[in-house]
């Protein structure tokens, strides 16, 4: 028979529990924390979700979880649109589902679709295969749908959208239309908007997903093929359901000439595109450093053609500071922007690449990728006793582990690195450490300043290869020199 183990660092404050395909999470005293799958084997915060949470489900590699104010965070594997935010591109951050800000009471994850109890109506996202969405039909949905007959009270699903325009360029169309005349007794939190073939099929050269979703009143939908005629369809949402869709052709010339036509519902116009068989030039510009302070992550790429660049896509790899690099995943698709910001957690490695399709359709390969290091915090090390717990303005995460004593020490096992870097605070009665990897001294670190200086990043050791072992820093200056770690940024790409 196989006997309980407690869980490392849960044994009070735990309100709520789930676990699911590999990986479980916990409330903890109010922030959200995993373990397992694509976390650590002990229990990891989840950037973001510190405090402030009242639940949380996870399964089939996502999760979600509800805050006190009763709004709806997911993250995690969305390949069935079951994190709810519009796209089918997972989030490895957490973020409030639309049209689920608040009044949700209960949220469930399983298999491939999440569920929510909100307002007493029962709401559904994801696969629906099999009728798990219980909407009447069988496609899958990448924004809640009310269940059929579960609770919706008085209210109902919205009706049609107010005159659409549609206005083309070469590659790119502009959406914008008029709220619904009656939103159905509760207010529109968004709309769906899809793309198809001008048959009304499926427009197969248009990068999925071919849905998205949008809280205002107007979309842009970049990446189309010059000469290309399509369809475009605007559903309104409400907690009731799906509206009625607003269906309007939308259908460029042909290229070869400039040309514009309008009649009461579209506007359409199209200019040629010059000759180009020549794939973009792209770049990531930062992130420009090896470690980041901060969870907030800023993010920079640009590129060039001759024929201009239509979008952008970029992908992203995270690393835990115990395990090797995984496989690339895409994090933004189609885009035009060429910053963004990338919300991370504590102890992990993000590494961003881009590529470039120019207005002729050339598509070019992935860039260099630029990594960075969001360091692990001081309360996610170990210690001797003569280490203690402080508060410090300007420290990293707002405080350190003090030390006064001649062979304190602090370490980590487990490590998997090719860099590693100390995090700590430098002044003029601090001391200096010894820092050995599996028992070998790599360096000894002076943390001497003429002036207090907090959260300064020395680096330790770079590998050729990744490694995997222990870390210990010890306090190697006399008793009554100071020594205060902050973090330990392990670096792994």
């Amino acid at each position: 028979m196989l006997t309980p183990t407690a869980v490392a660092g849960s044994s009070t404050g735990v309100t709520d529990i789930s676990g699911g395909d590999g990986q479980t999470c916990a409330v903890m005293d109010g922030g959200v924390t995993c373990w397992g799958g694509t976390y650590p084997n002990q229990p990891q915060a989840v950037f973001g979700l510190e405090s402030g949470m009242t639940a949380v489900s996870t399964g089939g590699g996502t999760s979600c979880a509800l805050t006190t104010a009763g709004a709806t965070t997911c993250w995690g594997y969305n390949g069935e649109g079951e994190v709810g935010d519009g796209t089918l591109n997972d989030r490895a951050v957490p973020a409030v589902v639309p049209g689920l800000e608040s009044g949700v009471d209960a949220v469930v994850v399983r298999g491939f679709h999440t569920c929510v109890l909100i307002s007493a109506a029962v709401q559904c996202f994801g696969t629906d295969y099999e009728g798990e969405l219980g909407d009447g039909g069988s496609l899958t949905s990448v924004v809640p749908l009310a269940v059929v007959g579960l609770g919706r009270g008085t209210a109902v699903p919205p009706s049609v959208p107010d005159s659409l325009v549609v206005t083309s360029d070469d590659t790119s169309t502009n959406l914008s239309w008029g709220a619904p005349a009656d939103d159905g007794g509760a207010a529109v939190y968004g709309y769906a908007v899809t793309v198809l073939a001008a048959d009304g099929g499926t427009a197969t050269d248009v990068a999925a997903p071919r849905t998205r979703l949008t809280s205002i009143t107007s979309f842009d939908f970049d990446g189309l093929t010059p000469g290309t005629s399509y369809r475009f369809e605007v559903t309104p949402l409400n907690p009731a359901g799906m509206g009625r869709a607003l269906d309007s052709p939308g259908a460029p010339p042909e290229t070869t000439t400039t040309t514009s036509t309008t009649t009461s519902t579209s506007t359409s116009t199209t200019t040629s595109i010059p000759a180009d068989q020549t794939a973009p030039s792209i770049s990531v510009s930062s992130p420009a450093s090896s470690v980041r302070l901060s969870g907030s992550v800023p993010v920079a790429w640009s590129g060039s053609d001759p024929s201009g660049i239509a979008q952008f896509d970029v992908r992203l790899g995270t690393t835990a500071w115990n395990t090797l690099p995984g496989p690339r995943a895409m994090w933004l698709s189609g885009t035009a922007a060429t910053s963004a910001t990338f919300l991370g957690t504590y102890g992990r490695t993000y590494c961003f690449g881009a590529r470039a399709q120019d207005n002729a359709g050339n598509l070019s390969g992935w860039s260099t990728s630029h990594c960075t290091a969001v360091p692990l915090r001081s309360d996610q090390l170990a210690y001797t006793s003569s280490f203690s717990k402080t508060t410090r303005s300007g420290a990293f995460a707002g405080f350190g582990y003090l030390s006064t004593t001649h062979g304190a020490q602090m370490k980590r096992t487990g490590i998997v690195a090719t860099r590693l870097y100390l995090v700590a605070t430098e002044c003029a009665t601090c001391g200096s450490v010894q820092v050995r990897w599996n028992g070998t001294l790599l360096s000894t670190i002076n943390l001497y300043s003429p002036t207090t200086v907090r959260a300064q990043v020395v680096g330790i050791h770079t590998f050729s290869t990744a490694h995997t072992g222990t870390l210990t820093a010890t306090v190697s200056s006399p008793t009554g020199k100071s020594v205060l770690i902050e973090g330990l940024a392990i670096y792994d790409a």
